[in-house]
């Protein structure tokens, strides 16, 4: 393979951007730090809100990789049973009831998963507590509602796999194993 670059996308040109973006960043936090005794709010105020606004950015983040990471895992799990898939699409399963059956699956492990980081976040949410200002990490909207949203991410990055696999030829299926 031959790899060709203009000279304008060399490290250095690189490295001064990421320089510049890194001066503008330290410029509004320093911009953040000095007002902090000139607003009527507690002087931690613009500080907490802009690492609760990092650590939200953060979080949509992981959220993200999680499902991508779980339908990567999914995906090839259910490529790995196509030869089972076909065999009971063949003898006459109706596609519904394979589809619950690799959903169950998917979920079961999923449900496992969250069941397990259930207990250390909890113990990290007490933790952050003292790093953001005036929020309750440990509240049960919280501790029930992030699981709540990974869980839907974990159901539809196992549906759409399950539902591929339902909708292969039951012949095409056996004759590829």
């Amino acid at each position: 393979m031959l790899v060709r670059s203009r000279p304008a996308f060399s490290m250095a040109g690189v490295g001064s951007i990421a320089r510049s973006i890194a001066g503008r960043i330290f410029s509004m936090l320093l911009r953040a730090m000095s007002t902090r005794g000139t607003s009527r709010y507690p002087s931690c105020v613009p500080f907490s809100h802009c690492s609760a606004t990092l650590m939200g950015i953060f979080g949509l983040v992981a959220l993200v990789l999680s499902a991508v990471g779980v339908y990567g895992v999914t995906a090839f799990v259910i490529s790995g049973q196509t030869h089972e898939i076909g065999i009971r699409m063949a003898l006459g399963a109706p596609r519904g009831r394979v589809l619950g059956m690799l959903f169950r699956r998917g979920m079961l492990a999923a449900s496992v998963g969250l069941a397990a980081g259930l207990i250390p976040a909890y113990g990290l949410a007490r933790l952050m507590k003292a790093v953001v200002f005036g929020v309750s990490s440990v509240g049960p909207a919280v501790l029930m509602g992030i699981p709540l949203a990974l869980a839907g991410a974990a159901a539809l990055a196992i549906y759409i796999p399950a539902r591929r696999a339902v909708r292969i030829d039951p012949i095409a299926a056996l004759r590829n194993e």
